[in-house]
């Protein structure tokens, strides 16, 4: 076939004159009208992917068809090269932009070669995208490489901080004979491909908040001696019970994906009861506050707004907490006029008083 003697021919040049490294849907169209091919060449195309020949994923890369794979792998495991880029990705807890890739191991390719690069990490799991770009402001988007995450010892203060330890939590384990680190970092890599910047990340785990559920989740691979271990599920707060269960079916999910299977599951978690209705997609995000943020300055002897002490009551009688403060000191019209303010937040209340300029 034309397509395999362009492939080989390709192999026989040096580096600088392959001329054969990808492939557009026209271009590999007219290879099959010209090998007189029956079928819909899509057909052919999802075979040869699946048998190794080329890769392609379709909507990627410009939905080119990458003929050459050894060149872009080489580009990828240069990103994992521990002279010239791990140590550095490291130290930036495993983020990174496409110009950075650039400096450090991507200089000799253009930058539509580094982008499809990266857009082949991205569909095969060896990325996700952490941060989206703008291109209008020329923000970058920013990648995490699940393998390259820190240790949990490096960011046990931010765990402590999104994970209460004493609060009650419900909890799913799932434990393996042969535990491979990919089950966790495709994890890893799902949830952070919707959570993004939402989540904390270390490279046995995650924590994040869910919005549809108010609840929140941590999730973390557990190793034994030897290669055996176990994955455990936690959640708390609002419906964590079902947030537990949809973490769930996702890591088992990928465990079937993988072809690894759990020989037990360790206090498993309560079944949801049997409703007829459309499952949400999970929403990551922030926690959204309790309370709102309220902010009140008024001028007792404002001539022009009689009633605005009579807005502070309402306000008061709602929930808010004022207290008040005369200003002390001269005995004229505007120090017997202070401005007070009052100030809700999601974690108490704060009054002040902004004193009248001489």
């Amino acid at each position: 076939m034309r397509l395999e003697k362009m492939i080989a021919d390709d192999a026989k040049r040096p580096d600088a004159k392959k001329r054969h490294r990808t492939l557009t849907q026209t271009e590999f169209g007219a290879i099959c009208a010209k090998a007189k091919l029956k079928s819909d060449p899509r057909f052919l195309l999802d075979y040869l992917h699946r048998t190794g020949a080329v890769f392609h994923r379709e909507g990627l890369f410009g939905d080119r068809i990458i003929l050459d794979q050894n060149w872009a792998l080489q580009a990828i495991y240069a990103v994992f090269d521990r002279e010239r880029s791990y140590r550095v990705l490291r130290k930036f807890g495993g983020r990174f932009t496409r110009s950075l890739l650039a400096s450090l191991v991507w200089g000799q390719f253009k930058t539509a070669e580094q982008q499809l690069f990266l857009d082949m990490m991205v569909s095969c799991g060896v990325c996700f995208v952490y941060r989206k770009g703008d291109e209008e402001v020329g923000v970058e988007a920013e990648y995490v490489a699940p393998e390259l995450l820190p240790k949990r010892e490096d960011v046990e203060a931010e765990i402590a901080a999104l994970w209460d330890v004493e609060a009650e939590a419900v909890e799913q384990t799932f434990v393996y004979p042969f535990l491979h680190h990919g089950l966790i970092r495709a994890v890893i890599g799902e949830i952070g491909a919707e959570a993004g910047v939402s989540a904390l990340y270390w490279r046995d785990g995650l924590c994040v908040y869910e919005q549809t559920t108010r609840a929140r989740a941590l999730i973390e691979q557990e190793m034994d001696e030897g290669w055996s271990g176990r994955i455990v599920v936690r959640g708390r707060g609002g419906q964590a019970h079902e947030l537990l269960q949809r973490l769930c079916t996702l890591v088992e999910r990928q465990q079937q994906r993988i072809g690894l299977d759990s020989t037990s599951i360790a206090a498993p978690a309560p079944k949801l009861a049997e409703e007829p209705r459309e499952e949400r997609p999970l929403v990551y995000g922030g926690e959204r506050p309790g309370k709102p943020r309220t902010y009140v300055s008024y001028a007792w002897a404002d001539a022009s707004d009689p009633k605005r002490e009579e807005k502070v009551d309402r306000l008061c009688e709602e929930g808010m907490k004022a207290r008040h403060r005369d200003y002390p000191g001269q005995d004229d019209a505007r120090s017997r006029r202070p401005n007070f303010g009052v100030h809700a937040t999601n974690r108490g209340w704060r009054s002040g008083l902004h004193l009248p300029q001489r």
